[in-house]
């Protein structure tokens, strides 16, 4: 019986692969591997900047309107809409221009 318990006492199967939590990883290949990997993402520059809004808004006041709201498009156009002119555009029609 010692020998029993001295066997069941050193087992053979290292205790980080007998955890619960280990880990299993697959086996992959190194061209599968390059073959799933994602190509790197390259970052776009920003087409505007905080200071080019900041600059717009105090053109407006300077102007003596109010500024209301602020609208940025993709391409960099920077349109500012007074208290009251803001645009009375309907969730359709803005479903409608992005066709």
């Amino acid at each position: 019986m010692s020998q029993i318990k001295s066997v069941a006492s050193h087992s053979a199967i290292p205790a980080r692969i007998a955890s619960p939590r280990a880990r299993i990883r697959p086996i992959v290949s190194e061209p599968a591997k390059a073959a799933l990997a994602e190509p790197p993402r390259k970052r776009r520059s920003a087409s505007f900047k905080k200071a080019d809004v900041a600059r717009a808004i105090s053109a407006v006041t300077k102007a003596g309107f109010v500024a209301g709201s602020v609208e940025v498009t993709k391409d960099g156009t920077i349109r500012i809409y007074t208290v009251g002119a803001e645009p009375n555009v309907s969730l359709f029609d803005q479903w409608a221009d992005k066709l």
